[in-house]
């Protein structure tokens, strides 16, 4: 057995017993082990910060006593987690910056039996915890914006595809369109870039990392929501149903807000989100770092969707090293060491975390948060082949059989006058090769490099996705506006690109999607000559084959002119004969079912 293998092994049975301790826990004082966050030994908790215990029954936590070094005893509430498999404790008031807090308990603690302790971080000095600028959006109306006539008000960027293949996978585009000219939003498009949703976002706020999941056995949208700065947010996770109603925000815990990089809904219906705070830090071990400075903390968090409340947390200042990044430190500012940027969950409940800054991959136990491997970087604990190392990278995932995929960057720095240093970037397909009896691990190799015919290169951003026909969809990422598909094989088969090129998408899936919208389509219409031009559109429904114009007299009684017409696009333009007093447009579906009905307009 590989040490990877004995120690995922290991992880799962941790798990299996935080699940067991949910049946087992049902009476004070029980022997199973009980998951606290912070956990025992945590160095960064914040002032704010609740006690979250997972693993048992809220009736059977009793007997728990929360005090602080300086702050003395606190008292306060127990509020339950909705899966009934823990509680929250939320202390009355804040905790002392730089104080040691005791937490004891009946049950018994992971990391301490009955009583676990952990630190509250100190205050960054003054001056020492500046943070990156924030970013300017320029707004207006480019060349390559989409006009619509039955839409005004939507001006999405447009898509040129430059290559389809056969075999490209089924689904939609998924992109959340941001930073140059035009309007920023999450965006739905067709393989062949024809527009199918729209939503624009309010100004000075940007869309990162929108996609389709799962929530409460529903088919949701999803995305990050916020201002941004140069590499970090400050916004919440925002989740729409199938109707487009917004049927949840998703708020960081614990006193911060969450961060542009990642909002992936569990199979629990919980949230993972990440989060950047500044915290006092010891930095005389890197180059021109003083010892009375600044870290940029990289948080971990899981969110109880429903209550709001913390399950899980993680803190990059306790589990990984300063000294392990590879970025400079910027004087005064605070020293982004880890910058996480990407959390997956493992089948056995750990979690795959993405520490860019040290270009790193950490799997953390999900009882304790302790590191169970490392892969790149400095100090990888898994042996690698050279060519499989990465840098400076986003979006680790795991695939169906257990590969491993990360978006490579290949370059950790900025470019200078326009000069990208490091190697192109790529998509990257990681293996462990099966353990051999009496032998020792055998290197990760990489099994797959996604490149497409002409070297692409991005400092940052960008993902790799596994499709469910075992190929892979590629986004480039900030400095690259492109988005590929490759072949279960590492082929090329689908590449296209935003219009105008300065815009780009954090990430680009391509997913399954089904939109209901209860509002109705839009239309508008114009006299031609003897005729009527009518123009119909319905944003965000995936149903419409055909349209059937309606005209008359009486707006509350019209009647079918003309022919149906097929749906051509994201709107259609058709021609009826003879001036109608008033126009409207039913959708069909694809048995000439009526699925939407606009309103009636008189032409222009």
């Amino acid at each position: 057995m590989s040490r990877r293998v004995g120690l995922l092994i290991a992880g799962a049975a941790a798990v299996a017993a935080l699940l067991a301790a949910a049946i087992a826990n049902t009476s004070s004082g029980t022997n199973v082990p009980v998951a606290i966050y912070p956990s025992d030994g945590d160095r960064a908790a914040s002032p704010t910060t609740q006690i979250s215990f997972r693993g048992a029954h809220p009736a059977s936590l009793t007997g728990i006593s929360v005090k602080g070094s300086e702050s003395g005893t606190h008292r306060g509430k127990l509020k339950a987690h909705s899966d009934g498999l823990g509680a929250s404790f939320l202390p009355d008031r804040p905790f002392h910056y730089g104080e040691r807090v005791t937490v004891t308990a009946d049950a018994d603690l992971v990391g301490g039996d009955n009583e676990i302790r952990f630190e509250i971080y100190e205050e960054p000095p003054a001056g020492e915890a500046k943070l990156a600028p924030k970013i300017h959006d320029p707004g207006g109306t480019p060349p390559g914006a989409q006009h619509f006539r039955s839409e005004p008000g939507l001006n999405p960027p447009s898509i040129e595809v430059t290559r389809k293949d056969k075999g490209v996978a089924r689904g939609h585009l998924f992109l959340g369109v941001k930073a140059g000219a035009g309007q920023d939003g999450p965006m739905i498009s067709d393989d062949d870039g024809k527009l199918i949703w729209f939503h624009r976002v309010p100004p000075k706020t940007s869309a990162f990392d929108f996609r389709a999941q799962r929530y409460q056995g529903r088919d949701v949208l999803t995305w990050w929501q916020g201002p941004v700065l140069a590499g970090e947010g400050f916004g919440d996770g925002v989740i729409y149903d199938d109707h487009y109603h917004q049927m949840a925000t998703v708020h960081a815990g614990n006193g911060y807000r969450a961060d542009l990089h990642e909002f992936l809904i569990t199979r629990r219906n919980t949230a993972l989100l990440i989060a950047y705070h500044p915290i006092r830090a010891n930095l005389h071990n890197i180059p021109d770092g003083p010892k009375n400075g600044a870290a940029l903390d990289t948080i971990v968090q899981e969110i109880d969707i429903k209550t709001g409340l913390v399950l899980f947390e993680w803190h990059a200042f306790d589990h990984v090293r300063m000294h392990d990044a590879f970025n400079p430190y910027q004087k005064h500012h605070a020293y982004d060491f880890a910058h996480v940027n990407s959390v997956y969950e493992e089948e056995n409940g750990n979690l795959l975390i993405s520490v860019r800054n040290s270009s790193t991959a950490i799997e953390a136990d999900r009882a304790t948060g302790k590191t169970i491997f490392r892969i790149g970087g400095k100090r990888p604990t898994l042996p690698m082949q050279p060519n499989a190392f990465f840098v400076a990278q986003h979006s680790i995932n795991r695939t169906k059989t257990g590969a491993i995929t990360i978006f490579d960057n290949g370059a950790g720095a900025p470019p200078k006058n326009g000069h990208f240093t490091g190697r192109p970037s790529r998509g990257l397909v990681l293996r462990q090769p099966k353990p051999v009896p009496g032998v020792p691990p055998l290197p990760i190799f990489v099994e797959h490099a996604l490149t497409p015919d002409t070297p692409r290169r991005t400092f940052s951003q960008g993902n790799v996705q596994e499709l469910d026909n075992r190929g892979y969809f590629v986004g480039w990422g900030g400095d690259e506006p492109w988005f590929s598909e490759f072949s279960a094989d590492g082929q090329l088969v689908y590449d296209a690109h935003l219009v105008p090129k300065s815009l780009d998408s954090y990430r680009v899936y391509r997913l399954r999607w089904t939109g209901h919208p209860d509002y109705p389509p839009s239309i508008t219409a114009s006299a031609a000559g003897g005729g009527t031009r009518v123009y119909a559109s319905w944003n965000g429904a995936t149903n419409v084959h055909r349209w059937q114009v309606l005209g008359g007299s009486n707006p509350n009684d019209l009647k079918p002119v003309g022919p149906e017409h097929d749906e051509t696009g994201f709107e259609t333009a058709m021609d009826v004969s003879g001036a109608q007093a008033y126009v409207a447009v039913r959708a069909l579906d694809k048995d000439g079912k009526t699925i939407g009905t606009s309103r009636a307009v008189r032409p222009s």
